[in-house]
């Protein structure tokens, strides 16, 4: 187990976005949806993903475990102390992976699959049509 410590830069709640109030269920909700935005597999091949999601797998270890809670909150109050406004706001989301860090490879694959998909509608859609023309012209040549 590693030895506890508090960094104003990476504050647990912060990095979670729960208040320090928040249950061990909350606790959980917010790591399980952090964790799926910045996720290893959803960001492959960045260092990025991998570090982020060590630091939240960390976080919500200590702040699910009554005891070590206990003590990252006295951490904590001890560099922070009374002063609220030295709190940065809570984000709404972890930072963004770099610029062509691969970041976008889900979006952009799921991308890829529905414009082939609609290429293949048209594609059948022009057989159809030629189908049908072809139909057209061989009764109309039976009939004269």
């Amino acid at each position: 187990m590693s030895q506890l410590s508090y960094s104003a830069d990476e504050d647990y709640y912060q990095l979670l976005g729960v208040t320090p109030g928040a249950s061990a269920q909350e606790v959980r909700r917010a790591h399980k949806k952090r964790a799926k935005e910045c996720h290893p597999d959803v960001h492959p091949d960045t260092e990025w993903a991998t570090a982020q999601i060590k630091r939240l797998n960390e976080a919500s270890r200590v702040l699910s475990d009554p005891e070590l809670k206990g003590q990252y909150d006295r951490l904590r109050w001890e560099v922070i102390g009374g002063d609220r406004t030295r709190e940065r706001p809570l984000p709404a989301r972890p930072a963004k992976p770099p610029k062509g860090s691969g970041g976008e490879g889900r979006r952009r694959h799921h991308e890829d699959r529905r414009m082939s998909y609609f290429i293949a509608g048209i594609e059948a859609l022009v057989m159809l049509f030629f189908l049908v023309l072809g139909i057209y012209a061989a009764l109309k040549k039976l009939n004269g």
